[in-house]
């Protein structure tokens, strides 16, 4: 866990070592602009806001856009957890003249110094080191190195980061502006803008102009100001609805100096359904249900609550959908993408269904074919042969009432007979046939199949 620092600027770009057995590291970093600044005055106090003086004139915890504070040392056990605990001792060496240090002999790390994970679920141990350092009027200005020495036991490891003393902080420059979140959003709905600075705000904060390439489609406030001891402030950007994508570039202005957004905020288009597919497009009624799918032109916003697609089907009563499904950034499998089912009725007739899906004044469609079906069940398609009459009696019911329904010798070509069609998809017939023969094939003319038992009665 990287400590505060006293007298030294955060670390941005964290310039890490570890040791070579992997039991523990120490992270030191430079600032956003690639210094490490010691102010000569003195070592450094700051109040209860966070307002500072002495030896570095700024407050001593800074957030910036990398997530580091005002850091100079980490120590921790290291991942994956070696188990290396107890006391570390801290030497420096390669201090100037006039620059002195403040910094404790040594940390201790135990089972109950816990930093935080790794990520993975493991925990890291560690500990809150502070590097207090103090420059005063006669230490030589300009850039040192400093080498950090920790020590465990037989395990030591160093590491040398470069510090530069100043009788001043530099000016406070621009460092980045960015669009968030993901650089895109719905037009009407707003987005989000961060802009940061290389060196903390002072008392009274930082102001920055900021301005919008294109205001009636992206607008944005004349400024923001950055708080004191802070190095970035966010700004709400309101958007208008648009009929097509717009790109809209961001500029931000301090002190004369002008950068543009490291990426354009794109402002969409209400989105429309790209595609609408059924898997799989055909099925008989004993499937009872298929799976379909909605994708957009547009991947979703990461501000979006998600877009809500109407669905319908041209025969509910044989497919059902829901009335509508909503597609967010992670209903589906990449972004823009959203799944439903499709119901089919145990009873459904043979045919074509059509499942629309419509956003925005759009509609797609997606033909779903209700294949044919013979029985099921028992109840419904059964069979016997008659023990004493050598009669072959068949009753079977299918979706299609146009259906021509033949039986068949189990697992052969060999035709019993044609089943005489009773209307409503009800058939029946009777065949002379000299033996039981167990089973029976019936077959559709729409190619449906069903093979059922045939009992032996008395009769």
């Amino acid at each position: 866990m990287a400590a505060a620092a006293t007298g030294l600027l955060l670390a941005v770009l964290p310039q890490p070592a570890r040791a070579a057995t992997g039991d523990f590291e120490i992270g030191a970093g430079v600032g956003a602009d690639g210094a490490a600044y010691l102010v000569r005055g003195g070592l450094q106090t700051c109040d209860s806001t966070n307002n500072c003086t002495g030896g570095l004139t700024q407050p001593k915890t800074v957030a910036t856009s990398a997530g580091f504070g005002n850091t100079i040392l980490q120590i921790d056990t290291g991942n994956p957890d070696s188990g290396f605990r107890g006391t570390i001792s801290f030497q420096l060496s390669g201090l100037p003249a006039g620059v002195t240090s403040q910094t404790p002999a040594s940390t201790t790390i135990t089972n109950s110094t816990i930093l935080g994970t790794d990520g993975y679920g493991g925990t890291i141990f560690g500990t809150n080191t502070t590097l207090p350092l103090s420059a005063d009027n006669t230490a030589p200005l300009g850039n040192f190195p400093l080498t950090l020495t920790a020590t465990s036991g037989s395990l030591t490891h160093s590491v040398t980061i470069t510090v530069d003393v100043v009788n001043s902080l530099p000016a406070t420059t621009l460092a980045q502006l960015e669009a968030f979140p993901d650089a895109s959003t719905f037009g009407g709905t707003p987005a989000t803008g961060t802009v940061w600075i290389t060196l903390p705000a002072p008392a009274g904060g930082t102001v920055v102009t900021l301005a919008s390439g294109d205001p009636a489609v992206a607008s944005v406030p004349a400024s923001v100001t950055i708080p004191a001891g802070s190095t970035s402030a966010s700004f709400t950007i309101p958007t208008q609805p648009v009929t097509t994508t717009t790109a809209v570039p961001l500029t931000a202005t301090l002190n004369n100096q002008t950068i543009t957004s490291i990426n354009k905020l794109y402002v969409l288009a209400p989105p429309l359904v790209q595609s609408l597919t059924l898997s799989p497009t055909s099925a008989q009624p004993i499937s009872l249900y298929l799976n379909g799918n909605v994708v957009l032109n547009e991947y979703m916003p990461a501000n979006s609550s998600g877009v809500v697609v109407a669905l319908s089907s041209s025969n509910p009563a044989a497919a059902s959908v829901p009335a509508s499904v909503t597609v967010t950034r992670y209903s589906g499998s990449f972004g823009d993408d959203a799944p439903f089912l499709v119901t089919l009725g145990r009873n459904a007739p043979a045919g074509p269904v059509t499942i629309s899906a419509s956003l925005n004044g759009q509609t797609v469609t997606a033909q779903l074919t209700i294949l044919d079906q013979i029985g099921p069940g028992t109840s419904q398609t059964f069979g016997n042969w008659g023990k004493h009459d050598h009669v072959l009696t068949v009753t079977a019911v299918t979706n299609n009432p146009s259906d021509t329904l033949q039986v068949f010798a189990p697992g052969s070509t060999q035709l019993i007979g044609t089943l005489t069609n009773l209307g409503q998809g009800n058939y029946q017939g009777q065949f002379p046939w000299p033996v039981n023969p167990g089973y029976v094939d019936i077959k559709s003319s729409g190619s449906a199949t069903l093979t059922i038992p045939i009992p032996t009665v008395n009769q």
